[in-house]
């Protein structure tokens, strides 16, 4: 009888623990699927290659809508610079059209380098450029004019946007945009190189 009894006594205590315990690892449980659910929404959000090529054209309408240059949201492929729109009034992101991994080739004259470029890369003369890309990229060929960087894999991103804006006359214009970005550069950053 004395067993029993004390058996009866212990066992308020310890389903007093199993609750604690349960509400505890319950706390716990929430915990780490809240930390997963943010990870997971920030990598998506920030982090992806979509991502960074959705941030680059919010920030260019952002840039045309306020009246500020959008010079470092721009390529220029092949010296033809991208034209801005007027006036940007409002914008929406609609979806990824397509995104692709492409091999290329980069080519950089001295000329271009000296006058255009160099604010993009942590180096000064055309000389550490050329020590840069040859401790960067696995397959440079290099003159004393120019640098060209082969088998330069890349992103390309086209992203559909709703984009409302004005035209030439001031008239009010709502179209559907579609934004060709990539990465093709040397900072390896998202920009723009054309808009259809």
């Amino acid at each position: 009888m004395d067993e029993n009894n004390l058996e009866l006594q212990t066992t308020p205590v310890v389903e007093q623990k199993i609750k604690l315990w349960k509400k505890k690892n319950f706390k716990i449980t929430v915990g780490i699927v809240l930390i997963l659910f943010i990870g997971v929404v920030s990598y998506f959000n920030y982090f992806t290659p979509e991502a960074q090529a959705k941030r680059c054209v919010n920030n260019y309408l952002s840039a045309i809508k306020n009246g500020e240059d959008t010079s470092k949201y721009k390529q220029y492929n092949n010296y033809i610079p991208v034209n801005d729109f007027i006036n940007v009034l409002d914008y929406k992101y609609l979806n990824v059209l397509k995104s692709e991994t492409t091999i290329g080739m980069m080519g950089i004259s001295k000329e271009n380098w000296e006058n255009e470029i160099n604010s993009d890369i942590p180096t000064k003369s055309f000389e550490e450029l050329v020590q840069f890309t040859k401790n960067e990229y696995s397959k440079v060929t290099t003159g004393t004019n120019f640098i060209t960087i082969h088998n330069m894999e890349y992103k390309k991103i086209d992203i559909l946007y709703d984009v409302s804006c004005t035209n030439a006359i001031g008239t009010q214009v709502f179209k559907k945009v579609k934004f060709n970005v990539n990465n093709n550069n040397l900072k390896r950053d998202y920009r723009i190189i054309s808009i259809d």
